[in-house]
């Protein structure tokens, strides 16, 4: 789940009580190819 910073922070914050508490960024780079172009049917004859 994407989370702003400061809202982990928060977070983390009203946790403390619980004991320690850590966090870890993490950061995902999902690289995908361009689509194909779609054919159309209709144009094909």
């Amino acid at each position: 789940m994407a989370s702003n910073e400061d809202f982990v922070q928060f977070i983390v914050d009203q946790c403390s009580g619980a004991g320690e508490i850590t966090v870890k960024k993490m950061m995902w780079m999902l690289v995908l190819p361009k689509p194909k172009a779609k054919r159309n049917p209709m144009l094909e004859k």
